[in-house]
């Protein structure tokens, strides 16, 4: 770490033919790739649990006194969810162009400081009106978060390597799942102390948490190479020879059409492969909509207590770690990342399939804890093929604005799916 003048960075050699000159040996890289998997990696992956977090816990507050509270109905909960995903879905383009411009590490800090206030304010809620508009707010100002944080992880990594790193950056969103049920679990039972519901401090404590980690990302989320300083300039735990080197693995990078410049908006919006993965996320995550808003309350219709049904939903998303690094891996092994989506889709068809058998032709004899299996791996396998497809569509980016404008559709494509899933339950 220097806490003097950063030295002027030294852009990548290159030969008459125009290739990046190999200044550098494999040990050098892996040692880098290791450090930025310890240090960018983290802070991006928590930022997205806190998202996730915050975006998630509406599902819980669902489970206490909530719709009586507010005085609104379960179509009208489920109408305040789909305004934070229209939020997020109309800013999202509109956040990337800004991201560009401001630079990625400015932007993600500024968004986190931004839902964090209103997240936590939203405990203060006292009618349909407010529910509405905190909601709304919350979309608006998570919106293009998720595509900037892949697009400033893609500036750190070759792409022989951002796949798994996008399954490892996609637990924030599994882990969150799973520990926000745990959470509330224990912040609904302080339901009454000081006359607050528990959804009141649900919704405190999970916004004031993210507030908290906002002020770490701005103190240590570096810019992408070759400048790695954070927001206020102050050190850089990268070093000169580090940042160059960052940014040569970038450019050394295999990819289609690497050598393409940079097209303006309108050219990257009417490329027509990013529409591609943008429709395979929207499919996919059309079955989880319903599944993550309603969850909880599902587990309570087949008899477990509000308490207990919190927690265990929790299980099908830890189950969802092992099962999305390696079906990531096996994309990145075998170049089969169609194959690898399919199967994902596939695992839920099956489970689906026997879950509504069993709920609905045998559930008199059927015993909960089944159900509960057959649920536990539907939710595991929902979510998964989303960072495979992320980073196929990373990968066969040209240049950098599609790139960020294929990240976007993409985010638009699994909010879509959420919000139309929900629709349907």
């Amino acid at each position: 770490m220097s806490f003097e003048k950063e030295e002027p960075q030294s852009q990548p050699s290159v030969t008459e033919s125009g290739s990046i000159v190999n200044d550098w040996d494999a040990d050098e890289e892996r040692k880098l790739i290791r450090k930025v998997d310890f240090y960018v990696l983290p802070l991006l992956l928590i930022a997205f649990f806190f998202l996730c977090l915050d975006r998630s816990n509406i599902s819980n507050a669902l489970t206490d006194h909530f719709i009586t509270d507010l005085g609104i109905t379960t179509a009208q909960a489920t109408l305040g969810n789909q305004l934070q995903q229209a939020g997020i879905i109309i800013f999202e383009l509109p956040a990337n162009i800004l991201l560009a411009r401001v630079r990625a590490h400015r932007w993600l800090v500024f968004q986190m400081l931004a839902w964090g206030c209103i997240a936590t304010f939203q405990c203060f809620i006292q009618n349909r009106a407010q529910y509405y508009a905190t909601r709304f707010l919350l979309g608006v100002v998570e919106g293009g978060f998720i595509p900037g944080a892949m697009y400033l992880l893609s500036e750190f990594y070759p792409r022989s390597v951002v796949s798994t790193r996008f399954a490892i950056f996609y637990y924030g969103n599994y882990i969150a799942s799973g520990t926000s049920t745990l959470i509330a679990a224990g912040l609904l039972t302080l339901d009454g102390i000081r006359g607050w519901s528990g959804w009141r401090w649900l919704f405190l404590v999970d916004g004031a948490m993210t507030l908290t980690f906002s002020l770490v990302l701005l103190v240590l989320l570096p810019g992408s190479p070759p400048d790695t300083r954070p927001v206020h300039k102050s050190f850089n735990l990268f070093s000169p020879r580090e940042g160059h080197l960052l940014q040569t693995l970038q450019l050394s990078s295999p990819s289609p059409s690497s050598s393409s410049p940079s097209p303006s908006l309108l050219k990257a919006l009417t490329t027509p492969t990013p529409y591609l993965h943008f429709t395979i996320n929207l499919l996919s995550l059309l079955p989880a909509g319903g599944l993550v808003l309603f969850g909880p309350t599902i587990l309570e219709s087949l008899s477990f207590h509000r308490t207990t049904a919190n927690a265990l939903i929790a299980v099908g998303y830890f189950t969802a770690l092992p099962l999305a690094l390696g079906l990531s891996i096996f994309a990145s092994r075998t170049h089969l990342t169609s194959l690898a989506c399919l199967l994902s889709y596939s695992w839920c068809l099956v489970f689906v399939g026997l879950f509504y058998h069993f709920y609905t032709t045998t559930t008199p004899h059927t015993s909960p804890w089944t159900l509960y299996a057959l649920f536990t791996l539907i939710v595991a396998g929902m979510l998964i093929a989303q960072p495979v497809n992320n980073a196929w569509c990373s990968r066969n980016a040209r240049n950098e604005r599609e790139r960020s404008v294929g990240l976007a559709l993409c985010v638009i494509g699994s909010n879509l799916g959420g919000a139309f899933g929900a629709e349907d339950v």
